[in-house]
């Protein structure tokens, strides 16, 4: 307690305009109070523990936090952080709310001089809400201060992965889905931010996710091709399973799974298929438009599918099969009955048949009626194209975020090319055959070394 003390007495002489200089000088410090700030949190833990369950709230770190929240930021995030690496579940509610307070009211100018114990208090704070249901709380205070930890870089920050494993765990697909098109990722800035390849890998596995269950399949499709081709010496849990979900997301789009493209890490793209083996039996049975096939090949992997939480988009991927082949049907024949409708796509019934017709005619994808009662379909051409006003809004806005990207890259190649790191290794390279631009775009500096934001 005499600790907590200290260093909150130490508090009361920040200024809430101090410069940067003079944040990083007692940031400086208030680091190297940690460890004795995690052992007052131990020692309070042990004592409540021993008495029988003394309100959790009456932590001294929380409470310090709570109290210096506006003035002193800074060194409330310490405290949190400091909190956070030893929190017990008797102060997980305490944590939460004080949290909360923290992420709405603190001075964003002296905590982003600490952005690696933001990082680990949001990553606490939204494993906390998702384990006690509460991750509906969470979206908007992680959301808030993504948006303020990055400013107007466009860049990706620690934030960004925790807000949306919260918005998996609240079902809040279209919330993060919308926050992901509206802030378009352009760079990583590590040192301003504290990001790390893990919260890049992260941010691109549950990015992915989110698009899947705002059915965005083209934006999940791109999410789990970045995740898959971060350059990586060695096979990573997450690389295995978004190589899983972006497999039945391509036979979803197009019927088939695309090879990774050659930049893909060796490491990578040697290992996957040995994790994936019920994944590949669906796939060859989709390629081939077998559909009772791919039923038993469903049912033979329907643990493993399961396990791997993608039993869902396992039946969409079936669902997308006899779409496709209802699709093919359209093209070679203008009359069919349901009944040999049914044969020819591998459904046991006409009725199945029936209502994946009906279902199609109603989300646009195909132009047809059905005449009852021979329960005769009679295909049409669809006559229902976009307005000329309509093409022209969209070509006018592809257009603007082309010209867009064309200036961030423009900015971004006169960056790097007075970059002392990149003008050595391309010195270095000259004397290699085939040296130049290609040499260098293998070249794999470290985050620290190369600044990759706008």
């Amino acid at each position: 307690m005499e600790t907590t003390l200290t260093f909150c007495a130490d508090l009361q002489g920040l200024p809430a305009d101090a410069s940067n200089a003079q944040l990083k000088t007692i940031h400086g410090a208030l680091t190297k109070q940690g460890d004795a700030l995690q052992e007052v949190a131990k020692t309070f833990s042990q004592t409540t523990d021993q008495d029988g369950g003394v309100a959790a709230a009456n932590s001294p770190l929380i409470a310090a936090a709570m109290e210096h929240t506006k003035l002193a930021s800074l060194g409330s995030l310490h405290l949190l952080a400091a909190q956070a690496e030893v929190l017990t579940p008797q102060e997980v509610p305490a944590f939460i709310d004080v949290t909360l307070a923290f992420l709405e009211h603190c001075n964003w100018h002296q905590v982003t001089i600490a952005p690696k114990h933001l990082g680990s208090v949001c990553k606490k704070f939204g494993q906390v809400c998702i384990s006690e249901g509460r991750a509906s709380e969470a979206l908007l205070p992680l959301r808030s201060a993504a948006i303020k930890m990055d400013g107007d870089r466009s860049s990706l920050t620690p934030l960004h992965p925790e807000f949306l494993q919260c918005c998996i765990a609240a079902k809040c697909y279209s919330l993060g889905a919308r926050f992901m098109d509206d802030r378009p990722i352009f760079g990583v800035e590590p040192v301003a931010t504290g990001l790390t390849p893990v919260h890049f890998l992260r941010h691109f596995y549950y990015g992915g996710i989110v698009y899947v269950g705002a059915k965005q399949w083209k934006d999940a499709l791109d999410s789990f091709l970045m995740l898959l081709t971060i350059p990586a010496n060695v096979l990573s849990s997450l690389v295995v399973e978004g190589y899983k979900k972006m497999m039945l997301v391509s036979l979803i789009i197009s019927g088939k799974v695309p090879p990774l493209p050659k930049y893909a890490s060796n490491s990578v793209t040697r290992h996957l298929k040995s994790h994936t083996s019920d994944y590949e039996a669906l796939v060859s049975c989709f390629q081939v438009g077998d559909v009772k096939g791919l039923n038993a090949a469903v049912v033979a992997g329907s643990e493993k599918f399961s396990q791997d939480g993608n039993m869902g988009l396992v039946k969409q991927a079936v669902t997308a099969l006899t779409k496709r082949k209802i699709t093919e049907l359209t093209h070679t024949y203008i009359t069919l009955p349901l009944s040999d409708i049914s044969d020819k796509v591998g459904l046991a019934h006409a009725d199945d048949a029936q209502g994946y017709i009906l279902n199609m005619v109603e989300a646009g994808e195909i132009c047809a009626q059905i005449a009852y009662p021979a329960g005769t379909v009679h295909f049409r051409e669809d006559t229902n194209t976009l307005s000329s006003t309509t093409m022209t809004a969209r070509l006018e806005a592809d257009l603007r975020s082309t010209a867009e990207l064309t200036e961030r890259v423009r900015k971004l190649e006169a960056r790097l090319i007075v970059n002392p790191v990149f003008i050595q290794k391309m010195v270095g390279d000259h004397s290699l055959p085939g040296a130049g631009l290609g040499a260098a775009a293998g070249y794999s500096a470290s985050w620290d070394d190369i600044g990759m934001g706008d």
